[in-house]
């Protein structure tokens, strides 16, 4: 609800943005919180946040790969653990390999 305040009224104005317009378009007809509005952003924020790490993480293969490995590993899933492994066994020794031929070019 917060994004659609800004994606709608933000991003279309070059005015200052209010708490207390902010507060009435959650809170329609409620009292305003100066507090409440504060929560609100600062869940926001923690949100935006989780998902910037998301995004980032998405660009590193090979660590989601590791993470999910270690939760494997934790559940005791061994068939999925041994598959993911072999995997990325393969996948290091082609990255190995194409490092070697690079080093060799040069």
């Amino acid at each position: 609800m917060i994004y659609e305040y800004f994606e709608n009224t933000v991003a279309s104005s070059s005015e200052i943005l209010s708490k207390e317009e902010l507060w009435n378009y959650i809170n329609p007809g409620e009292k305003f919180s100066d507090s409440g509005v504060r929560s609100y952003l600062s869940d926001f924020k923690k949100l935006l946040e989780k998902f910037v790490i998301v995004i980032e993480e998405e660009k590193n293969l090979m660590n989601q790969k590791n993470i999910l490995l270690n939760s494997y590993a934790e559940r005791n899933s061994h068939k999925n653990f041994e598959v993911l492994s072999k995997e990325m066994e393969r996948i290091l020794a082609n990255d190995f390999t194409k490092i070697l031929i690079i080093i060799c070019i040069k």
